[in-house]
C-alpha cells in the first residue's frame, strides 16, 4: 500500500479503491490508479492518482495520450497531484483531520516503491472492453465458478498473461494484490480475487447463469417431477416404480 508523508511528518495509506476529494471538485471520487505518468507529457514521469467520479465532471476515461491507465465512463476520470488531494471524511486514516499531501520528491519515490500496480492490456481472446464482464472459471481448483472480469494483462513477472476475476463467492486466493501486496492487479474483498490463465475463463450473457451444481439439481429433479406427476387413466405406471416422498432432513431443509 503506499504511503505519503503529509505535512508535518505524518504517513498516510492510500490504495486502490480509496474515496478521496480534489481540489476543484465538489465530488467524492475512487482512487483507481497510482503511480507515474507513461504517456508523453510535461507530465511524464512525475506520480499521479487517477480517479474516477460517479458523474461525468471529469476530464477523461482513464485513457490519455492513448495511454489507459484505468477503465471508466466518458468524463467520470481525472488526474490529480498529491496536493491537490484529500481523503473523504469517513475514510480510516492515521490521523483525525483530512491530510494534506507533500509533494517532495521523497514522496513521490515512496508512492512508486510501495506498490507496484500492473498496467492493463488486451490479451488472447479478451479486450479491453471485456473489463466489468461477467464470466466462468473453470480450472482444476475452480469449476463452473462465476465473477467479474477486472483485470487483463500480462503477470509482474512478464511471463504470461492474465485474466483477474473478482469472484461472486470467497473460493478466491487474494484481494487482487500479489507478493504480499507488493504488486497490485485490482481490489476486492479477501478470498474474492483470482489470477487465471485466459483458456479458463468464458464470458456469460447475464447474471443469472446456473452454476453446473445448480443445473444439475435442476436436471436431475426433472425425471422425479414427472414419475411424480399422476399417472393417466388406466396406466399402471404406479405398481411398477415408487416414488419415495421428500422431507427435510437432519442439516438439509428442502
Amino acid at each position: 500500500m503506499p504511503k505519503f508523508k503529509l505535512k508535518g511528518g505524518e504517513v498516510l495509506d492510500i490504495e486502490l479503491g480509496s474515496q478521496c476529494i480534489a481540489e476543484g471538485y465538489d465530488a467524492v471520487a475512487t482512487v483507481r490508479y497510482i503511480g507515474k505518468i507513461i504517456h508523453e507529457s510535461k507530465l511524464k514521469g512525475k506520480v499521479r492518482i487517477g480517479i474516477e467520479f460517479a458523474a461525468p465532471i471529469g476530464l477523461n476515461n482513464g485513457t490519455v495520450g492513448g495511454h489507459e491507465y484505468f477503465k471508466c465512463g466518458p468524463k467520470h476520470g481525472a488526474f490529480v497531484a498529491i496536493t491537490k488531494l484529500t481523503l473523504a471524511p469517513n475514510q480510516e486514516t492515521t490521523r483525525k483531520i483530512n491530510p494534506v499531501f507533500d509533494d517532495s520528491a521523497e514522496a513521490e519515490d515512496e508512492a512508486e516503491t510501495s506498490v507496484r500496480v500492473m498496467p492493463m492490456t488486451a490479451i488472447d481472446g479478451f479486450g479491453l472492453d471485456s473489463i466489468g464482464a461477467r464470466v466462468r472459471i473453470d480450472t482444476k481448483k475452480l469449476v463452473g465458478v462465476f465473477g467479474v472480469i477486472r483485470f487483463l494483462g500480462i503477470d509482474h513477472k512478464g511471463e504470461k498473461q492474465r485474466v483477474g476475476v473478482e469472484l461472486d463467492t470467497a473460493d478466491g486466493i487474494n484481494d487482487g494484490s500479489a507478493e504480499g501486496g507488493a504488486v497490485r492487479y485490482f481490489t476486492c474483498a479477501p478470498k474474492y480475487g483470482v489470477l487465471t490463465m485466459p483458456k479458463a475463463v468464458t464470458l456469460v450473457e447475464d447474471t443469472t447463469t446456473a452454476t453446473p451444481k445448480s443445473a444439475a439439481v435442476a436436471a436431475s429433479a426433472a425425471p422425479i417431477a414427472a414419475a411424480a406427476a399422476p399417472a393417466s387413466a388406466g396406466s399402471s405406471a404406479e405398481t411398477k416404480v415408487r416414488v419415495m416422498p421428500m422431507s427435510a432432513i437432519d442439516g438439509f431443509g428442502l
